[in-house]
């Protein structure tokens, strides 16, 4: 047990130096790779959490993100908010709209939830599409940004601390009783309302979770990028959501992270090759299936004897 408390602590230390150092030894288009990545780990911690932990296998948490981004910004560019009022807000819009979303589809189950949900998702890519006169559509809606473009540091370490405060949070979640009462009634729903669960309340509950983190990451991200188009609310960008989880290890905490950072750098790194990239890291994903369905977190275990992921 001590052995295991001190590769944890050792692991959190080391972890931390590097985050902290990190962006003063890349050059900034780096730090820009880093920082979507950051925006991707939030993304996959949410899905992750939701399908991994909660049984809800959802394929609209992107436009969740999405929508939240086009809330904060409109609202700077038709009401003239300031951040500390345009965020929340879109964060709010997220929850409210997963709240909406659950209470129409968590009373279904399996491929008829997935579709709902994607549908959810298509209606409003298209919605932001076509209204142009509001949303700019495909020209691309302008906003502001937090910290500028000049220097990327700032946006790093903000998504950084968020990140951790994230799985900060999923770590002591799944260690409480909620978050027991959540698995079980993913795990098997049936038993779990026969010994007295309210499996729908929870499926809500972690819902409405899932929604404000991913939330958080669209109005953040919104306000990094600085313009916004209806392709953030596409289906690819759910796809690559869920091959980062897959890959980095579905069902995990820290799967989510890994796969996420792994998947976006290697991403970039292989941009030479254009649309086979993504050939490529289909073939991983099925790879990963195949001899590791527990994804890179089980190599690590295996490989470093670390059990801290």
């Amino acid at each position: 047990m001590g052995r295991l408390m001190e590769q944890k602590y050792l692991f959190i230390g080391l972890a931390a130096i590097v985050l902290v150092i990190l962006p003063w030894l890349l050059n900034e288009y780096w730090v820009h790779v880093f920082v979507v990545s950051f925006y991707y780990m939030l993304l996959a911690l949410s899905w992750g959490f939701l399908a991994g932990k909660v049984g809800i296998f959802s394929l609209g948490l992107h436009a969740l993100a999405g929508l939240s981004a086009y809330t904060s910004a409109l609202s700077i560019t038709y009401f003239q908010l300031p951040f500390y009022m345009s965020m929340p807000l879109g964060v709010v819009a997220a929850v409210t709209l997963s709240f909406m979303l659950a209470a129409i589809t968590l009373k279904m189950r399996g491929i008829y939830l997935a579709l709902t949900t994607w549908a959810f998702a298509e209606i409003s890519r298209i919605a932001i599409s076509v209204e142009y006169e509001i949303t700019r559509g495909d020209l691309g809606l302008q906003t502001q940004t937090l910290f500028g473009l000049r220097f990327l540091t700032p946006y790093y370490y903000l998504f950084a601390g968020v990140v951790i405060a994230t799985v900060v949070f999923l770590y002591w979640l799944s260690r409480s009783r909620i978050g027991f009462l959540m698995w079980a009634c993913g795990q098997d729903p049936i038993l779990s309302s026969s010994v007295g669960i309210d499996v729908y309340r929870w499926r809500v509950i972690a819902t409405i979770i899932s929604g404000i983190i991913a939330g958080v990451a669209g109005v953040l991200f919104g306000h990094y990028v600085g313009v916004l188009a209806p392709s953030v609310l596409g289906f690819q960008e759910m796809a690559t959501v869920i091959m980062m989880v897959i890959v980095g290890g579905y069902g995990t905490l820290l799967g989510p992270v890994i796969g996420a950072l792994l998947m976006e750098t290697l991403m970039e790194g292989f941009r030479i090759y254009r649309e086979w990239r993504l050939v490529i890291f289909a073939v991983a994903v099925i790879l990963i299936m195949r001899f590791y369905r527990e994804g890179v977190v089980k190599v690590l275990q295996k490989y470093t004897q670390l059990k801290i992921f």
